[in-house]
């Protein structure tokens, strides 16, 4: 089951809008940090290259692109089928000398044309039209907490909408993220927290363990309204990224 970060609470809208979703959505069992033991230094806070669109994307340093490949892992990291690749993350964005978006996208499915406001460096909100619907649009809204790092996500579509929190530590990495979402009848939690295994000398995770636990919530016509929310399952993802930098 080849699933992206970001994903899963997005995945109606991403019919809407021809494959543009989160990364890595069907994005989880006990809550997990960042303090394990690793060999390499923790990620500086702030740099004076570092712009509001790096940090949206825990990304530290002077970043030109970076690719993640994903194995679908048991609660040991073990891979499920040891006997299938790695796939590759959708989700991949490039960067100019100063930290901005040069590609398409920002997140989800909002192209970087879309942006209609901003403070600073931080994106505030932004759009982008759906080819099958025309008229209609996508679009999104971030705030950020008082470390300028994004603190919620929301996404709204033709018949879905997705509201992202996130949770980070002191060195302003991103530790967990809670994900409430509703497509085609049904409401979704998802809950991913990550364990950083590897970082590289700037201080960029390059590889990490994420757990996904999902609940979901049907309609009931009877109450006309959805019901309680029941645990549906839970995954692990072996995630190994590649950063190129100026």
């Amino acid at each position: 089951m080849k699933k992206t970060i970001f994903f899963s609470a997005f995945a109606a809208l991403a019919l809407f809008s021809c494959g543009g979703a989160s990364t890595q959505q069907n994005q989880t069992v006990a809550s997990q940090t960042t303090s394990q033991q690793v060999s390499t230094p923790k990620p500086k806070k702030t740099e004076q290259f570092l712009t509001q669109d790096l940090r949206m994307h825990n990304l530290f340093g002077k970043v030109k692109t970076f690719k993640t490949v994903i194995t679908d892992c048991d609660a040991n990291q073990k891979p499920l089928n040891p006997s299938e690749e790695p796939y590759d993350d959708y989700f991949s964005l490039q960067y100019d000398a100063d930290g901005h978006f040069t590609g398409d996208i920002t997140d989800m499915a909002i192209n970087v044309s879309g942006v209609k406001k901003r403070e600073g460096d931080k994106i505030i909100e932004a759009s982008s039209p759906i080819e099958d619907f025309p008229g209609m649009e996508i679009s999104g809204v971030w705030t950020y907490n008082d470390d300028n790092l994004v603190q919620k996500y929301v996404a709204k579509g033709v018949e879905s909408a997705a509201e992202y929190e996130y949770s980070y530590n002191d060195d302003c990495e991103l530790l967990q993220t809670l994900e409430c979402s509703s497509a085609e009848g049904q409401n979704y939690k998802i809950k991913i927290s990550y364990q950083i295994l590897k970082r590289d000398e700037q201080g960029n995770w390059t590889e990490r363990f994420a757990t996904f636990e999902t609940e979901t919530a049907g309609w009931d016509s009877n109450k006309q309204d959805y019901g309680e929310f029941q645990k549906e399952d839970t995954r692990y993802e072996l995630q190994k990224r590649t950063i190129t930098y100026y």
